[in-house]
């Protein structure tokens, strides 16, 4: 497929020679069925290609803030509470294209605004992970815990990114919130080992 579209990753292997070249023809009539299903497109396309995923390199979580600093008041509990059900609401009846739109459309809205402050993100962040036990354990919930804290940081103009990955052997799926290189809600060791597809 690298030879019809530009861009096509290669995965790097050892050539030992035991495999038989692919002919031409056949590269061409899988890419005809590809651009049948929709899969592949042979039209230029007009938006801007979307940005590689950034690797995870440190986690926020754990980087507590003070009490005094990061206090719980009935209104962050409240904004706790809202982002929980806007969650729940979320994903009991809309589709993942749905929301990660909507999560990509808010972020392009506030993207001309100055970048968050790593103080005010880890504050706002620790305040969440306190509120959470309160109303749902993270166990086997990662989607729902992803989408609430999303809510809970968007109340306060903060943006990061929302990111499903999965991995094989045996397949399964994981999804965390990531700003830049840090990790908000997992740890970066344990997200590196799932392959991103998507990234909102």
């Amino acid at each position: 497929m690298a030879s019809l579209v530009t861009g096509w990753p290669l995965a790097s292997r050892p050539t030992d020679g035991a495999e038989a070249p692919i002919e031409s023809v056949n590269v061409s009539r899988l890419a005809a069925r590809l651009v049948a299903q929709d899969l592949l497109s042979d039209e230029p396309r007009d938006e801007p290609v979307p940005a590689p995923f950034e690797r995870p390199e440190a986690t926020l979580q754990g980087q507590h803030a003070s009490p005094d600093r990061a206090p719980i008041t009935t209104a962050t509990l409240f904004r706790f509470l809202k982002a929980a059900s806007k969650a729940y609401l979320s994903l009991r009846f809309r589709s993942l294209q749905s929301i990660a739109t909507t999560v990509s459309a808010r972020r392009q809205r506030s993207a001309s605004r100055t970048s968050v402050d790593k103080a005010a993100l880890r504050d706002a962040v620790a305040v969440y992970l306190r509120l959470r036990p309160l109303a749902f354990t993270v166990r086997d919930k990662c989607l729902f815990d992803s989408l609430a804290l999303l809510e809970f940081l968007a109340a306060e103009d903060m943006h990061p990114h929302w990111i499903i990955g999965v991995k094989a052997h045996p397949f399964t799926a994981h999804s965390w919130v990531q700003s830049g290189p840090l990790v908000l809600n997992d740890h970066h060791e344990h997200v590196r080992s799932y392959r991103p597809i998507l990234r909102a």
